[in-house]
């Protein structure tokens, strides 16, 4: 019985082999360069390939599209938030065109590892000329914190792990792979054969002809960078923003509830508020490079009665300046914590504000019997922050229906509920989104059109004037 299960296993190597070499046909990609570029909780990944078309059509190719196959290993698989591409032809002067990225998979029957096409038109490929591929990736927490725990003013020092070659899904004339620091303080780095350094930049390579990478039967490379990171290490652990739609108002609320933590070596022995407070006054860089002091908030130009708070109350130590750059420049709110958030330590705040949905553009009437359509964006977070749940709830008047939702990417979770507000007759339906794994890239605006009848529109002012009317009857 043990041998048959084997023959089993060998067969479904063989069929898995054969597919990944149908799949990574179609390509000769002559320069391949990867930059990874190192971050606090976000680590920002580049792609930049130049490929020739070889006249194969490989797997998964359609009437409209020619995929380019991208290999991630599985530390970056596992942790990605965001990633997109663009294409042009090399001979061109044509501004690139963006491309869908499709995630696909699994190639590897043991590690159940997966890859990412990216989805070229066809009319591009069929010229036969070089095209020249760019993707863009954010991978959160791929650095952790060593050593784990620090004293107060100690200097925050992260360790990077990861490829130092290439996964190429075809055959590779060059290859390189370039490790940017965030800045020259590098304590070691490994390995030191083939690399060359610059103060802020490790790279590997050029190397040649490299074969097509078989995932679970190529071995990578691996390197390590230990390096000095001096701000902190910023995770939205949970991001709630909850938007009410109301037409009689002409309003878009929103309020963001965030519980933030600070991922950075956490705080040996104890907070000692004397020695923050003359550090801070005489030396007051060896405080802020790990500790969270100040969080910055991106409201809408528009925003008004602007409210920001935590569990105690009233947030007075944050700054909300007036406007400056312009109508349609963000306004930049300055969320101070009542105490310097240490690696480790938590904070939970919210955030509020509402705007005009007419002015704000937010809101426009279609074509069509008294439909509707209003535009949310699905996060604001702040470059360099992870996010690691992220929920958006839009209540949208009472009596909306025929809902359909428009997202700028996909979701992990996708709903339609009902939520109960003041005065209510039917309750308020409400879409809800859910996605793990964010970064400030996410922060395009969810579409959602909907009817609301004349009908739903005094719905409200009925159920008051019931409501009144029946009362006087009863007190008379």
């Amino acid at each position: 019985m043990s041998r048959n299960w084997m023959y089993v296993f060998l067969l479904a190597l063989v069929c898995a082999a054969v597919a990944q070499c149908k799949a990574a046909v179609g390509w000769t990609q002559k320069t391949v360069v990867k930059q990874v570029e190192l971050g606090g909780a976000v680590t920002q990944i580049e792609w930049d390939i130049t490929a020739q078309p070889t006249g194969e059509v490989p797997a998964y190719a359609t009437d409209d599209t020619y995929p380019l196959v991208l290999y991630l290993s599985e530390e970056e698989e596992r942790n990605i938030a965001y990633i997109r591409a663009s294409a042009s032809l090399l001979s061109s002067k044509k501004d690139s065109l963006r491309v869908p990225v499709e995630r696909g998979g699994p190639v590897n029957v043991k590690e159940g590892k997966h890859w990412y096409a990216a989805m070229l038109p066809r009319h591009m490929v069929q010229s036969g000329a070089d095209i020249r591929l760019r993707v863009f990736a954010n991978v959160v927490h791929d650095a952790q914190p060593l050593p784990k725990a620090i004293a107060q003013s100690e200097k925050q020092l992260l360790l990077w792990s990861g490829d130092v070659s290439l996964r190429p899904a075809y055959p590779t004339q060059s290859g390189t792979v370039v490790i940017k620091t965030p800045n020259t303080n590098v304590v070691s780095f490994s390995p030191k054969d083939g690399a060359k350094t610059k103060p802020n930049a490790i790279t590997y390579g050029p190397l040649a002809n490299l074969p097509a990478f078989v995932p679970g039967t190529s071995d990578v490379p691996q390197g390590r960078v230990h390096y000095e990171f001096d701000r902190p290490v910023l995770t939205f652990v949970d991001y709630d923003r909850h938007v009410e739609i109301s037409h009689w108002g002409d309003n878009m609320a929103t309020s963001d509830t965030i519980w933030m933590r600070n991922d950075g070596p956490k705080l040996k022995g104890h907070f000692n508020r004397a020695k923050h407070m003359v550090n801070m006054w005489s030396n007051p860089s060896v405080e802020v490079g790990a500790q969270i002091h100040s969080v910055p908030v991106l409201l809408p130009p528009a925003a008004r009665d602007v409210y920001y708070v935590d569990a105690t109350g009233n947030v007075s130590t944050s700054r909300f300046g007036p406007p400056t750059g312009g109508p349609l420049m963000p306004r930049r709110l300055d969320l101070q914590p009542r105490f310097p958030v240490l690696g480790g330590w938590n904070y939970t705040f919210t955030v509020g504000w509402n705007q005009r949905m007419s002015t704000a553009g937010l809101a426009k009437r279609l074509p069509g019997s008294h439909r509707f359509r209003v535009a949310v964006p699905f996060l604001t977070a702040p470059v360099q922050t992870a996010v690691d749940h992220a929920k958006l709830r839009i209540v949208l008047p009472e009596g909306a229906k025929d809902i359909d939702i428009t997202l700028p990417f996909d979701v992990d979770s996708e709903s339609i509920d009902v939520y109960p507000t003041y005065l209510d007759t039917i309750r308020r339906p409400a879409v809800v989104l859910e996605r793990a794994r964010c970064t400030a890239k996410l922060n395009g605006f969810v579409y959602v059109d909907y009817t609301l009848s004349p009908l739903a529109h005094f719905r409200k002012v009925l159920a008051v004037a019931v409501a009144a009317a029946a009362l006087f009857f009863i007190a008379a």
